[in-house]
């Protein structure tokens, strides 16, 4: 018999008395056991919620400990990348930014060639243009950056023993000088042909007969006589002799080699309104520029090694003067920066090199070093119409 079928019998009370008791004893042992595997199931459960609790706190722990070990790598990275950051901006502000500035601006201290920077080129065709004893090629720069830099302007060659050297400053394209008379070019009326420049095929004594007065800085030719004899003796001046006939530039060389005329530079008519623009006729020093003789040939006759015996055939080729006088225009006349810091225009050289091209030179007056007695002698030639003098700085 199967012990289910023996407890149906049981349930329904027909075993017999000793097998009656025999089941009661083996449901009570079956209680037993079942109330003990129940709280032997809870304890289980309780043990194994408590370790789960464990776990979990570990596992809270772990990610609390990774969150604060990527917060400090995001904070140490964050910290690099701040630090590179300042770093290259000052750098950029330091070293990038003021060139950058300068590029919009004129830089005097610009190497166009080796040994050769900007602004003593610049000068040196300027100031062989325009101001008459008072070449200048040697301009030593400091960059101060943003379009700053002090400058030096040396003086090479001296007539009176003295050197007269000048600083100042360029900043963003605006000149000043310590001295500011040095570079200024003489009065436009320092010759007597500046208010005659459609007449230029007559003299101006002819011009004079005509009734028709003529001015100039030092007044008449009378009170330009006057104050010549009015100088100090033995002391050297810079003279502007303005010449009584316009001639071309032969008949200038024979007239210097003809008469000592101390002729140093010669003044060009370039048409229309006289500009006082010319070139140096004398051999009076060297430089060491450098600069692109196919675009401008002949822009300086005498470089570091120039012999001298091809520059005294230099001075003599009418040819080859022209030659000078117009690459000075045109390299002048492409010179924006610097002009507009001298408060002039591209446009006076760029048409005074056309002029030329087309006409030749013609000489109206020219300029030099001289004393009184010296000038006293010259004012007697038929050939001058009058001096204007200035002292030497």
């Amino acid at each position: 018999m199967k012990y289910r079928e023996l407890l149906e019998l049981y349930d329904k009370k027909e075993l017999p008395e000793e097998l009656q008791k025999k089941v009661e004893q083996d449901i009570e042992r079956q209680d037993a056991i079942s109330e003990y595997l129940f709280e032997k199931e809870d304890l289980f459960k309780e043990l194994h919620m408590e370790q789960d609790q464990s776990e979990e706190y570990d596992n809270t722990e772990q990610f609390a400990g990774m969150i604060k070990q990527s917060i400090r790598k995001a904070f140490i990275k964050m910290g690099v990348i701040t630090g590179i950051t300042v770093i290259v901006i000052v750098c950029f502000i330091l070293f990038v930014l003021p060139k950058m500035v300068s590029w919009f601006y004129y830089d005097p201290g610009k190497e166009i060639f080796e040994k050769t920077n900007q602004m003593s080129l610049d000068l040196r065709v300027y100031t062989e243009l325009k101001i008459p004893g008072y070449v200048r090629d040697n301009v030593v720069v400091r960059d101060n950056g943003y379009g700053n830099y002090d400058i030096n302007i040396y003086q090479n060659v001296s007539y009176n023993g003295k050197f007269t050297n000048i600083a100042g400053t360029v900043n963003k394209g605006t000149l000043k000088l310590y001295d500011m008379n040095l570079l200024n070019p003489p009065y436009l009326n320092v010759f007597a042909w500046f208010q005659l420049e459609d007449l230029k095929e007559q003299s101006l004594r002819e011009i004079e007969e005509t009734g028709k007065e003529i001015y100039f800085t030092a007044g008449t030719r009378e009170q330009a006589t006057e104050a010549l004899q009015n100088l100090e003796e033995n002391v050297k001046y810079v003279f502007y002799a303005t010449l009584d006939e316009m001639i071309p530039y032969d008949e200038f060389v024979d007239f210097t080699k003809e008469k000592n005329s101390y002729a140093d530079w010669c003044a060009v008519y370039t048409g229309g309104k006289i500009q006082n623009l010319g070139f140096q006729c004398d051999w009076l020093s060297s430089c060491n520029l450098e600069w692109d003789t196919k675009e401008y040939p002949e822009l300086i006759l005498w470089g570091k090694d120039e012999e001298t015996p091809s520059l005294e055939g230099k001075i003599d080729n009418t040819e080859l003067m022209q030659t000078h006088f117009e690459s000075m225009l045109q390299y002048m006349g492409e010179q924006e920066s610097f002009l507009n810091m001298m408060n002039e225009t591209q446009e006076v050289y760029e048409d005074a090199a056309d002029y030329i091209e087309e006409n030749g030179m013609f000489i109206y007056g020219y300029s030099g070093i001289a004393t009184k007695e010296e000038l006293l002698k010259i004012n007697e030639w038929p050939e001058i119409y009058a001096i204007e003098v200035n002292e030497l700085r």
